[in-house]
């Protein structure tokens, strides 16, 4: 039943996305504060997997950013919630926050990087991840099931809150 609620969930919001009734809504968010609720949600996920989680923190001064908390924190965690899903115990997943100036005074460039050790991807899937519907059919891939919505939730998420997103 919580398979098939993620499921309708991502149907959803792909849908509201794609109709317009999803408008960005920036506020101020500690993004200390924000980031230490995604590592909170990341200790449930590997609670039942013998995965190293790592951390590599550093907060600008201000850290206070305009932003929407929760589509970011959805974009974090569904992003590491793939590290973690494509990632075989005894691996490593690493979540990377930096920053640097803005393209103008008072302004920062918050960096999430996530990185895995997990079963990777070709490099043509690469330019097909943020796909609706996109999932790589092939050798262990085909064991783990979605809907190849999250990463084009996750994109579309992104590109509403003027960021970027890329993959290597």
């Amino acid at each position: 039943s919580e398979h098939l609620l993620a499921l309708i969930n991502d149907v959803l919001d792909i849908s509201r996305i794609e109709s317009g009734k999803v408008h960005y809504t920036p506020a101020p968010v500690d993004i200390a504060g924000l980031t230490d609720s995604v590592i909170t949600i990341m200790h449930g996920y590997l609670s039942d997997r013998d995965i190293t989680f790592r951390t590599e923190l550093e907060y600008p001064e201000e850290r206070f950013v305009m932003t929407d908390a929760v589509r970011l924190r959805e974009v974090i965690v569904n992003i590491l919630g793939n590290a973690v899903k494509f990632t075989e115990d005894g691996g490593t997943v690493t979540l990377s926050v930096s920053w640097r100036a803005g393209k103008d005074d008072g302004s920062v460039t918050v960096i999430y990087r996530i990185s895995d050790t997990g079963i990777g991807m070709s490099e043509d899937f690469v330019e097909h991840i943020f796909e609706e519907f996109s999932q790589e059919d092939h050798g262990a891939r085909t064991q783990y099931k979605g809907t190849g919505l999250g990463m084009a939730i996750t994109k579309r998420y992104v590109d509403l809150m003027g960021g970027r997103i890329c993959v290597e």
